[in-house]
């Protein structure tokens, strides 16, 4: 915490300098990430070179540092970021569909959507369905961000029936659909090409109580700007089963991945070998 005070007293341009080198430092220093990054990017894009590898590798640690800094910024000098979206859309998808899921993932400063919707629709209540973090102070961290704007967290380790009774009274979700869980090993889809292990309790729950599913997912365009892309909202029961809505979500996952692989947390154990 002490570091990030120091940013947020410092000039902007110096706060994104200094976040731009602490992610090289980072790309650096975390070998073991840089690896698992450097592999995945093999798999995911088998045409590219080692150079375009290694290229897309420090982009990422760069952006994730600016985006958390970004973040930081954010809270502790109350600074409004700049963050194209069509407001009038957004608001009128939220407000025509009771039940509502937004879909997103760990692409872009996800973190940053919960402020939108907020400012958006400021009575609006939601639950965000996550993973816990193994890092106890970034999730206790995170958890207190998404708290302070009226959402209310649910860990999606939890088992499904457990799950659907939490979300039994919920009308608005909000949900990461891009991490693999070893509890769910038996729901596999295919994610750039590969066998991937992805929960598909959520999308039980979804085609149950008739949701509609919005692809929702901020990208970063520049020195602290971003852009909501917002896909076309799709229902859960127009699926014939939950893995096929599953593949459906995934596959809109996937399509914004490949144009902004320099975003994406490739550092993230996405597959496991299937048994």
């Amino acid at each position: 915490m002490g570091f990030i005070k120091v940013l947020s007293v410092l000039p902007v341009p110096l706060m994104k300098k200094t976040a731009a080198f602490t992610g090289v430092l980072l790309y650096i220093t975390l070998f073991p990430y840089r690896r698992l990054a450097r592999k995945h990017l093999q798999l995911a894009f088998p045409e590219w070179s080692t150079r375009q590898v290694n290229s897309c590798v420090l982009k990422v640690f760069k952006h994730f540092s600016l985006a958390f800094t970004d973040l930081m910024y954010l809270l502790s000098r109350k600074k409004t970021l700049k963050i194209l979206v069509d407001e009038k859309r957004l608001k009128e998808i939220i407000t025509t569909h009771p039940r509502l899921i937004f879909l997103t993932g760990h692409i872009g400063n996800w973190e940053l959507l919960p402020f939108l919707i907020k400012d958006i629709t400021p009575d609006l209540q939601a639950t965000i369905v996550a993973r816990s973090q193994s890092n106890r102070f970034i999730n206790e961290s995170l958890n207190q961000i998404r708290k302070a704007q009226g959402f209310t967290m649910i860990d999606r380790k939890e088992k499904p029936y457990r799950l659907y009774s939490s979300l039994a009274h919920a009308s608005y979700l909000a949900f990461l659909a891009d991490q693999s869980l070893k509890t769910t090993r038996k729901d596999w889809v295919n994610f750039f090409g590969r066998p991937a292990p992805t929960p598909a309790a959520l999308a039980r729950i979804a085609q149950k109580r008739d949701f509609t599913f919005l692809p929702f997912f901020c990208i970063r365009r520049g020195v602290g700007t971003y852009e909501v892309l917002l896909d076309q909202p799709f229902k859960a029961s127009s699926f014939a089963s939950p893995i096929d809505l599953t593949k459906h979500y995934t596959f809109i996952i996937e399509k914004i991945v490949r144009q902004f692989p320099e975003q994406w947390v490739w550092f993230h154990k996405r597959w496991f070998e299937k048994k």
